[in-house]
């Protein structure tokens, strides 16, 4: 290509870049199209004015301000997360009032321009070049894929999977139905699945690790969610010819139906292998006790309860997780709880900490001393 085609080609990407991920600012609030375009119920922005958007930012943080004020929660992370949760919400109130469309609500939209396409699919784009046909085939599947919101479980759909013995798994992928006993196939560890026609339906064709077959009756509809798909593009199969692309489909919970440990899941608990040695000890994975008293002391700090396991010197501990939290200086002081010392990124610092029981978690607070 001559260099002055070239380069026509880079300005154009990067005006599409630019248009997308424009910010636009008021006080501590940002948005831009792209992230307004990616929301869990996105809007279509392509055709607001840099003026509107500003006048939404605007809009945005006035009327978030107000909700702020009434936030009444003295723990500092709660309240960062309250005053996140609060501009989320008031972000949708604001777009709504001022009658944005949303593309779950106008179908008729199509969900990705040209210019959207190019920033998810840089390098299919500097290979094949992004066209009408790429971006009518990634429209077609998105409404396809999103026609089957609120109905029974469908392939492609997402899965909060709790298995026998407590180990949850956040996003599993449902995937082949099993016409023979009406039972899904649901993978684990899921790679990025392609959407496929088989005999004029819609289906998907995935790869990853670790499988399990489940009853569809015990899945509990929870929300919806967006999943990561991909199609070849204009050129067929070939290297880096597939096209990737957002869709929105259920999202639902599964949980054994005769759980081992009763109510205990790695989703709010943390679960720990022991072995016990011939000197009275228990050791695990980055942990070790000495005698059955230290054991105890933990359990009782944690909250832990002691299964037995799998052979007669084996138990599985539940107990609270454990998390560590950075504070500056002026938090730290202001914090009015119990301090002892404990080993952080390899050396003895000085710590606060609090139990949450409501997230099964207790929270360490130290300030960082080696910066």
């Amino acid at each position: 290509m001559p260099e002055q085609g070239q380069y026509k080609l880079k300005l154009i990407y990067m005006t599409t870049i630019d248009f997308y991920k424009k910010n636009f600012v008021c006080d501590e609030i940002t948005i831009n199209r792209y992230k307004l375009e990616t929301l869990i119920e996105p809007f279509c922005t392509r055709g607001l004015s840099d003026e509107q958007m500003q006048n939404l930012a605007d809009e945005i943080h006035e009327e978030s301000r107000r909700k702020i004020v009434s936030i009444d929660e003295p723990h500092l992370f709660a309240r960062k997360k309250a005053l996140n949760e609060v501009i989320d919400l008031t972000i949708y109130e604001v777009m709504r009032n001022q009658k944005v469309p949303e593309y779950l609500k106008c179908p008729e939209i199509d969900r990705y321009d040209i210019c959207m396409l190019k920033i998810m699919n840089p390098v299919y784009d500097k290979y094949y070049g992004l066209n009408k046909e790429d971006m009518k085939k990634v429209n077609n599947w998105v409404r396809e894929i999103e026609s089957f919101l609120d109905v029974k479980p469908k392939e492609g759909d997402i899965v909060n999977f709790t298995s026998k013995y407590g180990d949850y798994h956040e996003r599993t992928l449902l995937e082949t139905h099993l016409k023979s006993d009406g039972l899904f196939k649901l993978c684990l560890l899921p790679q990025i699945p392609f959407a496929v026609k088989s005999d004029g339906k819609y289906q998907i064709s995935s790869s990853g690790a670790d499988f399990r077959t489940i009853d569809p009756e015990l899945l509990v509809k929870k929300d919806t969610t967006y999943a990561l798909f991909q199609d070849w593009g204009h050129r067929g199969p070939c290297s880096n010819g597939s096209i990737e692309f957002v869709a929105q489909v259920n999202l639902w919970e599964y949980k054994h139906p005769y759980p081992r440990y009763g109510d205990f899941s790695t989703n709010e608990y943390q679960k720990i292998l022991l072995k016990k040695d011939n000197k009275g000890g228990y050791f695990g994975k980055d942990i070790s006790f000495s005698t059955k008293k230290l054991l105890n002391e933990f359990m009782e700090r944690f909250h832990g309860i002691l299964f037995s396991g799998d052979s007669e010197n084996q138990f599985i501990l539940w107990c609270y997780k454990k998390q560590f939290l950075e504070l500056a200086p002026i938090d730290w002081e202001m914090m009015k709880l119990t301090e002892y010392y404990a080993v952080i990124k390899n050396s003895h610092q000085k710590v606060k900490f609090e139990k949450d029981h409501d997230k099964h978690c207790v929270n360490f607070y130290y300030v960082e001393t080696n910066k």
